[in-house]
């Protein structure tokens, strides 16, 4: 029976990623775990028999009392309202909630704590962590492709979307979307990628959360300006602008190539405004002077 029992603990998987944060504990901190609360599920009553053995307290919360673990139930709400949030902003389909909830961790964990002004990172490794690699999860990135796929005519990079960090590396995990070499939907690992984090593959007015950056998947329908841009191409079917300067002013804006399209996005602004209420017209009281608001002048000299 008792060979039966450690049988059972073993296949349990919250039985087996304890033992590995326990082995990972005692080798990369030098320490020893003395106490672990949980709940009273079936996947954490075969600690009991472990934890007897090695001298762990295991602690139990009451029944239907989870506000007992509050700090990791608390934690779980963070990690999956992340991830929702995650999934929303991106457009993405809610199967890959596992990959977002990965990297909504990965970020928990290099924010520091408002008592201690310290990460979790830091206080586990002694130091700060590196932020610069971070990416917008669900953006667009262009990946190289390998030597051994490379062909000598064929585009050198595909559109792939972001979708979290390979753990101890410093590689990037993306989500494959169009490729005429590698299956479609299929997640890689690589460091070799160029990111767009103002652009959101799965959502279909790119324009509106990029105005900086212009895209156009047929090169001869670009929009004309005068202003400098850089010119990037990434096979025959898809290039993109990154504007050098932005406009500054209305005027600017206005007596541009593109204005039709500064009139729309100024116009879509203003009415999403004024059906959500932001202000009220009233009567100015008697002897007071009107404060100019230029949003107003602008939905006038647009209509």
């Amino acid at each position: 029976m008792q060979f039966r029992g450690l049988i059972t603990s073993i296949n349990n998987e919250a039985f087996q990623m304890f033992l590995k944060y326990k082995a990972e504990v005692e080798n990369q901190l030098n320490k020893k775990i003395k106490r672990v609360r949980s709940d009273r599920g079936g996947e954490y009553i075969t600690f009991n028999d472990y934890s007897e053995k090695e001298g762990i307290i295991h602690e139990l919360t009451p029944p239907y009392s989870p506000e007992s673990n509050g700090v990791a139930e608390r934690k779980n709400i963070t990690l999956k309202e992340v991830m929702n949030c995650m999934l929303i902003s991106s457009n993405a389909h809610e199967n890959l909630w596992g990959e977002a909830i990965l990297s909504a961790c990965h970020l928990q964990n290099r924010i520091p704590y408002k008592k201690t002004g310290k990460t979790p990172y830091e206080l586990w490794k002694g130091y700060s962590p590196n932020l610069k690699y971070l990416k917008v999860w669900g953006c667009l990135a262009k990946v190289m492709l390998p030597y051994s796929k490379k062909r000598i005519i064929s585009s050198k990079t595909y559109d792939y979307m972001f979708i979290g960090y390979v753990e101890h590396s410093i590689a990037y995990r993306f989500l494959v979307l169009r490729s005429d070499i590698l299956e479609k939907n299929t997640i890689v690992e690589t460091k070799n990628a160029e990111f767009f984090e103002h652009v959101f593959p799965l959502k279909t007015n790119l324009l509106l959360h990029a105005p900086t950056i212009q895209t156009g998947y047929d090169h001869n329908e670009l929009r004309r300006s005068k202003r400098p841009r850089t010119e990037k191409s990434f096979g025959s079917n898809f290039y993109t602008y990154v504007v050098e300067n932005d406009l500054v002013t209305f005027t600017d804006a206005i007596s541009s190539h593109d204005v039709p399209f500064w009139k729309e996005a100024i116009k879509t602004k203003l009415d999403s405004i004024l059906q959500n209420k932001t202000w009220e017209l009233v009567d100015l009281p008697t002897g007071a002077k009107h404060i100019g608001c230029k949003k107003m002048e602008l939905y006038q000299l647009i209509m």
